[in-house]
This record gives structure tokens, C-alpha cells and sequence, in this order.
């Protein structure tokens, strides 16, 4: 998604790109921002992503050229001798949407449009907003959006709330 746009020094402004990954069971998002859409800055944001969140066993995206070219890059990564035993039971799925059928993005379009939502309402008051600033607002939008209730609420507040959050961390001693 993108570009987002803010200010890099006085009167100089930058763009910045947001990788969004949704898990389809949970619903959990994770978000990271990037400095462009080339090829390089999204396998760094990949690799961030299953260094924190765990490897993928399937990866659901549109047609975007970025999107292609890492598909290619991680065949071609699986198919080298050296990796081949160790990435065999590992390998990533990418499933592609089909080009002439855009309703079968509708899940990550809607939490796009749930991050413009609850982007756009603190980041407007911040106009002069550096990079760290960006960062931070980011981070406080993928909180927000992995705290929403999956179920609806009981008028019983001694019921657990169920979020993304509380599946993303679950306790197993409890």
C-alpha cells in the first residue's frame, strides 16, 4: 500500500510504502513499513516478517510486480543444491489472485482499508511528521487493529474478549 508521504528535513518530503500481512485464520495483521517497492526491500520486509511471526505456509497476494519477482526469486533460492534438503519441507506457497477477478482480494483490501481509517485520523494532525513519527503511528494502528473483538461482545463483562492479540499470544500454562 502506499505511498505514504512524509517529511525527511525541512521542506523535503519522502514516500514510504506499507507491507501488510493478515493471517486468514486469525485475522491478525502485521504491518512494516518500506522505503520503496523494489524487490530487495520487500524480501528484507518478508524475512522480518517470518523472523518475528513464524514462516508461512501459503502466501495470498495480488499480481503485483514485486510480489512476482520475489515469487521467482524464492523458486529459484529452493531449487539451489546447497538448500534443497533443508528448504524441501519448507517451502512457501504463493498463491496469486487471478488478474481479471478483484473480488478475490477482498479480505486484505478490507483491512487496508481499516489501516486508512485509523491511519489518516492521527497522522493528519501531524503533518510535519518525520520517519520515527510514522513508525510509531504505524505500530499504534496495528495495535489497534489486533485488538478488535472476533466475536461479538456479551453484555457479560467477566467474559474474555476474543482479539487477534489474544491468539497471537497465547499463554500455554494457562
Amino acid at each position: 500500500m502506499g505511498p505514504i508521504c512524509y517529511t525527511l528535513r525541512a521542506k523535503t518530503k519522502s514516500k514510504a510504502y506499507l507491507a501488510l500481512y493478515a493471517c486468514s485464520l486469525t485475522r491478525a495483521v502485521h504491518l512494516d513499513l518500506l522505503k520503496s517497492l523494489g524487490k530487495a526491500e520487500f524480501v528484507g520486509s518478508l524475512k522480518r516478517f517470518i523472523a518475528r511471526r513464524g514462516r508461512p505456509e501459503i502466501i495470498y497476494s495480488d499480481n503485483g510486480s514485486t510480489f512476482k519477482a520475489v515469487d521467482k526469486w524464492l523458486k529459484r533460492v529452493q531449487q539451489d543444491e546447497r538448500f534443497h534438503d533443508l528448504l524441501a519441507g519448507l517451502a512457501i506457497k504463493w498463491q496469486f489472485n487471478q488478474s481479471r477477478a478483484p473480488w478475490w482480494g477482498g479480505q486484505f483490501e478490507r483491512l487496508i482499508s481499516l489501516f486508512k481509517a485509523a491511519f489518516t485520523r492521527p497522522f493528519v494532525i501531524e503533518r510535519s511528521a518525520g520517519r520515527k513519527k510514522l513508525e510509531e503511528v504505524v505500530l499504534d494502528v496495528e495495535v489497534a487493529l489486533n485488538n478488535r473483538p472476533l466475536t461479538y461482545l456479551n453484555q457479560d463483562i467477566q467474559l474474555p474478549v476474543l482479539t487477534q492479540n489474544s491468539m497471537l499470544h497465547l499463554d500455554s500454562r494457562s
